[in-house]
């Protein structure tokens, strides 16, 4: 189980183990949807009930995402090995190249959760 950030589903797949994902924040929602889409595990949403996470687990378990993972550990192992070496040069590339404006809202984590519940000025009554 894993809350689908891509350095957990790279080792799955490094380990041909098929992934539970619930994603919180960012693009771990559309990370594991993407895995399991893949039919490399399955994805639930963050208010998935227990019963329904239990088959879930259940169902991940078997051996019908095998092919898949081996699949998937198939074309990461074709790819060039990093060169930890290069990562500082591509670094300073990146930090020197003109980045468009981001007109974008500004949001918080919190923002997707569809409630005042985080804000704790509300909650002591401290409202501004």
């Amino acid at each position: 189980m894993t809350h689908g950030g891509r350095a957990s589903l790279l080792d799955a797949v490094q380990g041909a183990t098929p992934v539970l994902g619930v994603g919180v924040l960012a693009d771990q929602p559309d990370n594991t949807a993407a895995f399991a889409r893949r039919g490399l595990g399955l994805a639930l949403d963050l208010t998935a009930p227990r019963g329904e996470i239990g088959a879930a687990m259940t169902a991940v378990g078997s051996s019908r995402y095998n092919a898949a993972m081996s699949a998937a550990e198939s074309e990461l192992s074709q790819l060039p090995p990093l060169n930890l070496a290069e990562v500082p040069d591509s670094l300073q590339r990146e930090a020197a190249s003109p980045r468009p404006p981001d007109d974008r809202p500004k949001r918080r984590p919190c923002d997707d959760l569809g409630s005042n519940s985080h804000d704790f000025r509300t909650m002591r009554g401290n409202v501004a």
